[in-house]
């Protein structure tokens, strides 16, 4: 047996509670005076199955962005571990250095599978005497003997960089762990610019 929502059903639920959807039960069917109160306000109007299915494509969407994310972190760590193991023979100070910095990208995958709530950088690593090196790769350093591992550090800091702008994507209106998770990486790309000042000739400061 249907029931009929009429004009008068839906201007007290708005009057209560504006609303910009109206989802229509499978037993509910709108009078003439009730779809003509919806259209004047602009009210779209949903059925119910039609509700259901907009809420699983977007339950879908997420699950596949939740992925993407631990997949790509992943990715990150990996090749974080990939560099500092290929130098760490020739090079253990460096090569642990790149290391470490795969444990906070592993740390960030494990936030993203949920396995780990916050996330911090350990106070040892906030060091800020070095000097920062940005910008392109200028040709000099291409004929320089470091010149591998400096092309490594830009590519590990471009990968850090393509997961920032994923988390924007993936957590689209959700500013304060946007804020979060891209100051988490900032310090990791801080971290990585003092290595690169180090390998191409930075010195500390004060000295």
């Amino acid at each position: 047996m249907f029931k009929f929502i009429t004009e008068e059903n839906l201007k007290d639920k708005y009057r209560k509670n504006p609303f910009e959807n109206y989802i229509l039960k499978e037993n509910e069917k709108l009078t003439p005076g009730g779809r003509e109160f919806l259209q004047d306000k602009n009210i779209k109007i949903l059925s119910f199955g039609e509700e259901i299915s907009k809420e699983k494509k977007e339950e879908k969407r997420e699950s596949v962005l939740d992925k993407k994310l631990i997949i790509k972190s992943k990715i990150a760590m990996i090749l974080f571990f990939k560099f500092g193991n290929k130098y760490i023979n020739n090079d253990i100070k460096f090569g642990k250095k790149i290391i470490i910095f795969g444990k906070l990208l592993e740390n960030l995958k494990k936030y993203f599978e949920g396995r780990i709530l916050n996330l911090e950088i350990d106070s040892n690593l906030k060091k800020e005497n070095y000097k920062k090196i940005n910008g392109e790769i200028d040709e000099i350093y291409i004929y320089q003997g470091e010149n591998s591992k400096i092309l490594d550090l830009y590519y590990l800091s471009s990968i850090v960089e393509e997961l920032k702008y994923l988390i924007e994507e993936r957590l689209c209106g959700k500013e304060d762990e946007i804020k979060i998770l891209e100051n988490y990486l900032d310090i990791l790309l801080e971290l990585l610019d003092e290595v690169i000042g180090e390998t191409i000739g930075g010195k500390n400061i004060g000295e």
